[in-house]
């Protein structure tokens, strides 16, 4: 079985934010992106083998201005589409209720 979550971090730390392979942080310092391994299942043959997986990682981007998180969010897309091969399935802003820092959270399948 397949665990995604250090090749993850390997290739996400390549940017130049802070980055954190769990949401359960409080964010000091902007902009940091943060992930977590929100499903990662398999599918068994009948011989008891695994015939493949899905995995979907969970990323959340967090900056002072919402062009600078859409700015990350497409850098963080093309690292996670052309060097892990994941589509980016979902993206949305999320509320930014404190009025502290602006939000992305997003979704990328493999």
């Amino acid at each position: 079985m397949y665990l995604p979550k250090n090749d993850v971090l390997n290739e996400l730390t390549k940017l130049p934010y802070e980055v954190f392979d769990t949401s359960q942080i409080e964010i000091l310092n902007v902009p940091t992106v943060t992930f977590d391994v929100l499903d990662n299942n398999i599918v068994i043959t009948l011989n008891n083998e695994i015939s493949h997986q899905t995995i979907i990682i969970g990323v959340d981007i967090w900056a002072e201005s919402t062009n600078e998180t859409h700015q990350i969010l497409s850098e963080v897309e093309e690292i996670m589409r052309t060097d892990l091969q994941y589509r980016l399935e979902f993206s949305a802003d999320v509320p930014n209720i404190e009025k502290e820092f602006h939000h992305i959270s997003a979704r990328f399948i493999k």
